[in-house]
């Protein structure tokens, strides 16, 4: 029986790609919870009981590389075929739809392109990085085996993760800078910044802690109607 608690996932994407037209414009963010006014986050490896030498226990997540893609298809779980027929149902926030709780739809600027994806497992709620512009969070409850990031057409194993319950958090940098960049040209890397974290917690309803951008603020406003 495997023993290690699982730990919490960090994904950070340097974002691009394709055409959806939403007027660009910057602003400063604004936090709407407490929790959004950390200015350091220190990445965590292993849990405080993880053994490393036990050999049931997965390795941390580590994965640097790239995702594609195609018609603006991108989520975090284990199987496309896990999303329902509307991520967003009953939530508050737009850019990370969860509602089926299986699978973690992410919505951006971009319908088609690379990402360049950075992946890092921590093991507990970290602080929001003063950098962060929009943040979202979801709950995700992960079936074991490998935790997969992918798109239409091509999926990437970032590595397994322990069953369990899962918090999901995204902070991201520059969606207007992509709304902008897209409308020039597609099949690019765009200059947004993505970082996704991962960390064991109950199911509890999902949360906006952040609004910077006027993508973002348009995402949510859309979802509830």
């Amino acid at each position: 029986m495997r023993t290690a608690i699982p730990a919490v996932l960090t994904v950070v994407v340097l974002a691009g790609c394709g055409g959806v037209n939403h007027p660009p414009g910057a602003r400063q963010p604004h936090a709407t919870d407490p929790a959004a006014t950390s200015s350091s986050g220190g990445l965590i490896v292993l849990s405080e009981t993880s053994d490393p030498s036990d050999p049931a226990a997965p390795e941390p997540i580590a994965f640097t590389g790239t995702v594609d893609l195609v018609e603006g298809v991108w989520f975090l779980g284990r199987d496309l075929l896990d999303l329902p027929d509307d991520p967003t149902a009953g939530q508050r926030n737009g850019l990370l739809g969860a509602s089926g709780g299986d699978i973690v739809d992410i919505f951006s600027p971009a319908l088609y392109g690379q990402y360049r994806v950075e992946v890092r497992e921590l093991d507990r709620r970290p602080p929001v990085l003063s950098w962060c512009e929009d943040v979202v969070e979801v709950s995700y409850r992960h079936r074991g085996g490998q935790l997969v990031m992918g798109g239409f057409e091509d999926d990437q194993q970032l590595g397994r993760l322990t069953e369990g319950s899962y918090r999901v958090r995204l902070c991201v940098e520059g969606l207007d800078r992509v709304v902008a960049e897209t409308e020039e040209e597609e099949f690019q890397t765009y200059s947004s910044r993505w970082l996704f974290q991962l960390w064991p917690a109950r199911r509890a309803p999902d949360r906006v802690l952040r609004v910077g951008s006027t993508f973002a603020e348009e995402a949510h406003a859309g979802v509830r109607g």
